[in-house]
């Protein structure tokens, strides 16, 4: 479940290349504003960008990359209510 109410702040990256291959690493800091805590059962790296033609606003979305407790690569995280965690997503290209 999505919610406007965890909320990204601040977002940084970087790459690095362990044993010769690339890896992206993203950073996000997120807040929980909502009065109830939140738990986190799946993150994922997309794509997403908008076009505006004929009078129409066409939207890309693109899953590139997700890990998730039911695949057994994620382990959940809980967010209290109107607190912020880091997270790190790290993927080799």
């Amino acid at each position: 479940e999505v919610t406007d109410s965890f909320v990204i702040g601040t977002t940084s990256s970087d790459t690095d290349f362990p044993n010769g291959k690339v890896r992206l690493v993203l950073t996000a800091r997120y807040t929980n504003n909502t009065e109830e805590e939140i738990t986190v059962s799946e993150i994922g790296i997309g794509y997403f960008n908008s076009n505006y033609t004929n009078n129409t606003t066409y939207y890309n979305r693109i899953l590139l990359d997700r890990k998730s407790v039911a695949d057994g690569n994620f382990t959940p995280v809980t967010v209290g209510a109107g607190e912020s965690k880091i997270f790190v997503y790290a993927i080799e290209l």
